[in-house]
């Protein structure tokens, strides 16, 4: 659920941004990743790991995975909009490519539980 609106709110704020603002769609792409990954990290947080860590350590986890994500997002995104693959289209294939390593570092990195001092148990 939590990733599936994240995808809806990327697409909508890409196409927000590039049909109503006018925004490169080169730039658009990164722009988007931004307004969906924000939202994946807070309905991660709270509701499929419900995890209740502080925040600012999860979250500097959570910009080192992401944000090495929404680079790869942005340079498969350009190559394909380069490559003449409608703006949408080449966003789409993109999060496809980056869905399965986002969850799986979401799992065992960002919101791992801690149980004890040395041990962590992963959920």
């Amino acid at each position: 659920m939590c990733g599936g609106t994240g995808f809806v709110l990327d697409l909508s704020s890409l196409a927000l941004l590039v049909e109503s603002l006018h925004v490169d769609p080169r730039i658009a792409v990164i722009l988007s990743s931004c307004v969906g990954a924000g939202f994946v990290f807070l309905a991660n947080k709270f509701f499929t790991f419900k995890n209740r860590e502080p925040a600012g350590r999860q979250f500097l986890r959570f910009a080192l995975v992401y944000g090495l994500s929404i680079v790869l997002n942005a340079l498969l995104s350009n190559a394909l909009l380069w490559m003449g693959v409608q703006y949408l289209l080449a966003k789409i294939i993109a999060i496809g490519f980056g869905t399965i390593w986002n969850y799986l570092f979401s799992h065992a990195f960002i919101f791992r539980k801690i149980v004890g001092k040395d041990e962590i148990v992963l959920v």
